[in-house]
C-alpha cells in the first residue's frame, strides 16, 4: 500500500513538473493543478498517519511534495506566457522608398487634423498568409485608409459636378515577374467606376488635364467599365474660401519586385499632423458609381491585373486624417 502510495506521489511530482514548464494550454493546467491538490493532500495524509512506515528517502519526498503542492495553489494557474504575434502581415510589409516633399494640402488650411485610424484589413484578405484559405491573386491591392471629399474652384465656390476619392493602398505583387505601378502617363493604378456620361464627365484638374493621361475602357467580369488615372502629385491649390481645391497625390512608387509590395505605413509630424505619403487622388463625376482600385497592364487593349472591389474597403476615415 505505501508503495502505491509512493508510487502516486511521483506522479504528483510529474505533473507539478509540466506545471512548472508554463504549460499554457487550458486543459493541460487545470490537469497539473488538480493533480498537485489530490496528490499534495495525499502525501500529506500518508506522512502524518504512517510515518515511520516509510522509507527516510520516501518521507522527504512526501514532505517536499506537500509542500509543493501549497505553493501552487498559492501561486495559481496564472497568465499564460504566450503572446500572440504582432501578425503576418505587419510583418510582412515592404514600404516603398519614399524622399519626403513639402506638405501636401490637407482637407482644411485652419482647422488641424483629427487623428482617426481607419481599420486594417484583417491577415485573410491581405498578405501571402490568405494563401491558407484561397489562392493568391497574381496582383493583390488592399485599401487601407480612403475618405471622399469635395472639389473647389479657385473662386471658393463648390463644384457640384465633381468630387474626390483619397486612397493609401498596399498593392503586392505575387508574381514572378516584375510589377510596374508607376503613375506617369499612362497610370498603371486606376479607379474603376460607371457613369453613363463618360469620358466627357470626368473633367481633372488642370496639371492633370495637361499630363495627358486619359481614362481608359476595360473590361472586368465581363462589364465594361471606366478605369480612371489619378491625378498628378501636388494637383491642388489654394481656393478664395480658404480651403484647397481638393486633395493632393503624393505616390513615388515605380516598380515591385516578385513577392514584393509598395506601402506607406502612416505616420505623423511632431505635431501629430499626418504625413501625406502613398496617397492616390482620383476626381471623377460626383454621381459615379465606384467599382474599385486596380492595377491594369499597358496594352492597345488593357487589362486588369489586380483589383480591390470598393465594398471590401475599410470604413471610410476622416479626410484629414491620413
Amino acid at each position: 500500500m505505501w508503495t502505491a502510495l509512493g508510487t502516486a506521489a511521483v506522479i504528483f511530482g510529474v505533473l507539478v513538473g509540466i506545471d512548472s514548464l508554463a504549460v499554457t494550454h487550458g486543459l493541460a493546467r487545470s490537469l497539473a493543478i488538480a493533480g498537485a491538490v489530490f496528490f499534495g493532500a495525499l502525501a500529506s495524509i500518508t506522512f502524518f498517519v504512517r510515518p515511520f512506515a516509510l522509507r527516510p528517502i520516501t518521507r522527504l519526498i512526501l514532505i517536499g511534495l506537500a509542500v509543493t503542492s501549497v505553493a501552487v495553489l498559492v501561486v495559481g494557474p496564472g497568465k499564460s506566457s504566450h503572446h500572440p504575434s504582432a501578425g503576418a502581415d505587419q510583418n510582412r510589409s515592404v514600404p516603398a522608398t519614399s524622399t519626403a516633399g513639402p506638405a501636401s494640402p490637407s482637407a482644411s488650411k485652419s482647422t488641424p487634423p483629427r487623428i482617426v485610424g481607419a481599420p486594417v484589413p484583417a491577415p485573410d484578405d491581405c498578405g501571402p498568409e490568405a494563401s491558407v484559405s484561397v489562392p493568391l491573386p497574381a496582383v493583390q491591392i488592399c485599401v487601407y485608409y480612403w475618405c471622399r471629399g469635395d472639389v473647389f474652384n479657385t473662386d471658393g465656390t463648390t463644384d457640384e459636378a465633381h468630387a474626390q476619392i483619397k486612397v493609401r493602398p498596399r498593392i503586392i505583387n505575387n508574381r514572378a515577374s516584375t510589377l510596374n505601378v508607376d503613375i506617369s502617363t499612362p497610370s498603371a493604378i486606376r479607379l474603376l467606376i460607371s457613369e453613363p456620361r463618360m469620358p466627357g464627365s470626368w473633367g481633372p484638374p488642370p496639371l492633370t488635364a495637361r499630363a495627358g493621361d486619359r481614362p481608359i475602357a476595360v473590361s472586368y467580369r465581363g462589364q465594361q467599365f471606366w478605369a480612371l488615372p489619378p491625378n498628378v502629385p501636388h494637383d491642388a491649390t489654394a481656393a478664395a474660401n480658404g480651403m484647397y481645391t481638393g486633395f493632393a497625390t503624393s505616390w513615388t512608387a515605380t516598380d515591385i519586385a516578385p513577392g514584393g509590395s509598395a506601402y506607406f505605413p502612416l505616420r505623423h509630424r511632431a505635431d501629430g499632423s499626418p504625413i501625406q505619403e502613398g496617397d492616390l487622388v482620383f476626381q471623377l463625376p460626383q454621381d459615379a458609381l465606384i467599382v474599385g482600385l486596380a492595377v491594369v497592364s499597358h496594352s492597345s487593349h488593357p487589362t486588369v491585373l489586380g483589383i480591390q472591389l470598393q465594398k471590401d474597403w475599410p470604413k471610410s476615415s476622416e479626410p484629414g486624417s491620413f
